[in-house]
């Protein structure tokens, strides 16, 4: 049993020394700057934002709004 306990107590270190990398990596790398940036990058000039395209999403939106 205490061995099971050290095996998972030792998974758990690794597993929170990988994510204070990734997060220091991410913080060091400008992946922080701009949050509403990462929102925004998934329209074009053909979906400007506030306006879906998607003739389904566009049914259910009006649908919804009555």
């Amino acid at each position: 049993m205490l061995t099971a306990a050290i095996f998972v107590l030792i998974v758990m270190l690794i597993l929170s020394a990988i994510t204070v990398i990734a997060f220091s990596w991410a913080a060091g790398s400008g992946q922080f700057e701009d949050p509403a940036d990462g929102a925004r990058v998934i329209f074009d000039d053909d979906e400007p934002e506030g306006e879906p395209t998607d003739p389904n999403l566009s049914q259910f939106s009006e649908t919804k709004r009555k």
